[in-house]
């Protein structure tokens, strides 16, 4: 691939010519090369580079199947092989049987990359070729154990060498009219799962499921479903987060984490951000005092929103923040930064928002709402369900009798009866009389 003629006297463009000739000459020094191709932006364009500098006769490119490989990946994968010509191979993994990998350590990427490897350098001996992988220079800075893997069994990684950039490589895409250009970064599913919980073909196909049905609602960009075990988190772009404010989109998005089978979720309101599942595995839990809940709750009524918060994540470090319908709209659209503001001023490392908890409900049991903060809720069947208004008075809402089999559902959850349906917000009701005047 040539950059045009006509943006040569580009200086930018001319950086650009400059690091493809030198991706080139690592090409031709590897010979011959198998590389590990998903189908994303980089290996796509590594993939079209190579057929450039060394031919189809010295190009294979490897796909491994498991069910941690998204099947829109895998779709791409499929697309690009065929507009450029590329010759393909699909091969099986079996990453997920190693119990090193199920177990979802921090550098479970290196039990998956290990496994992969291992199976592309016996392709590429027995073609006497070299292996490549699409690792670019901005990989450097982020947490990834699978380089590790990559050293271990001699993989280069000529995007890298070459000082090729995540940006730099979507420009040269886009010159190479190769449909990836502009695709949003796809990792495994397993990315997707919390570590230290494990990873499962039943979970991944749940993700899986679920983003699908979230994208075909909206078309978000950057979209990820974070499985934290008990709960799951969604995070879209920053800029998308204010069309959450649209409580019909926000049912919409209930009924499609429910039937992808989840039963309980939040919203990060700090919206996505690439390495969101590192932050915690470069660096030391942030230690969060008892009263922190309360002072984050004090410091969201400082900006009028009123919230029960408690703490979630391994590390207690995290501010799940529950708050009336009405006040769902306000942090997900002109309140979410000062927000954030608040539950990190506090002493946490981010802020979760779950909007109205309603419960799933068996069809034997009658339809209502209630707050679930563990402070205000009693343990005897039938009793009434309160909550601390910051500032002001106890106060009763419409409650429900407690069911042993009882789930707390998606944020802005869903109430079943025969089928699923929306319930109405909790009522106010009248000050408890124990804070009435007498």
């Amino acid at each position: 691939m040539h950059l045009d003629t006509s943006i040569r006297s580009n200086p930018q463009a001319d950086a650009l010519l400059q690091k493809e000739r030198a991706l080139h000459d690592v090409l031709r020094d590897c010979g011959s090369v198998v590389i590990g191709f998903s189908g994303g932006v980089d290996s796509a364009y590594l993939a079209k580079a190579a057929l450039d500098a060394l031919g189809p006769e010295c190009v294979l490119a490897v796909t491994g199947r498991s069910a941690s490989y998204p099947e829109v990946q895998h779709e791409m994968a499929l697309e690009v092989a065929r507009s450029i010509g590329l010759p393909h191979l699909e091969i099986e993994t079996r990453e997920l049987e190693d119990p090193n990998y199920a177990a979802n350590p921090t550098d479970r990427c290196y039990y998956c990359k290990k496994e992969l490897y291992g199976q592309l350098a016996d392709i590429a001996d027995a073609r006497n070729a070299t292996v490549i992988d699409g690792s670019n220079a901005d990989d450097l800075d982020d947490h990834r154990p699978g380089m590790t893997a990559a050293r271990e069994r001699g993989v280069r990684s000529p995007l890298q060498e070459a000082g090729l950039s995540k940006d730099d490589i979507r420009s040269l895409s886009r010159l190479a009219d190769l449909p990836t250009w502009d695709l949003p970064a796809s990792p495994c599913l397993a990315s997707r799962v919390a570590y230290g919980i494990e990873v499962t073909p039943r979970r991944l196909r749940q993700i899986e499921e679920a983003e699908s049905r979230l994208r075909e609602l909206r078309g978000w960009r950057e979209l990820r479903v974070r499985y934290h075990g008990g709960l799951v988190r969604l995070e879209v772009a920053p800029d998308d987060l204010t069309s959450l404010v649209d409580g019909a989109l926000r049912a919409r998005v209930v009924g499609a984490l429910e039937e992808a089978g989840f039963s309980s979720g939040c919203v990060d309101l700090a919206g996505y951000r690439r390495g969101a599942l590192n932050e915690k595995a470069v660096s030391a839990p942030r230690p969060v005092a008892g009263s922190a809940t309360e002072g984050a709750a004090a410091r969201l009524a400082r900006i009028g929103v009123e919230a029960v918060v408690e703490t979630a994540g391994r590390a207690k470090d995290v501010a799940l923040i529950r708050v009336d319908e009405p006040f769902a709209g306000e942090l997900l659209g002109r309140r979410r930064e000062k927000a954030v503001e608040a539950v990190r001023a506090a002493g946490f490392r981010s802020g979760r928002l779950a909007s109205a908890t309603l419960r799933l409900r068996s069809s034997d049991e009658s339809c209502g709402s209630s707050w679930r903060s563990t402070r205000a809720r009693k343990s005897e069947p039938g009793s009434t369900l309160q909550r601390v208004r910051s500032g002001g008075p106890a106060t009763r809402f419409a409650g429900c009798r407690p069911a042993t089999s009882t789930l707390r559902s998606s944020s802005w959850a869903m109430c079943q009866k025969s089928r699923f349906r929306r319930c109405r917000p909790p009522l106010m009701r009248r000050p408890l009389a124990s804070n009435r005047s007498t």
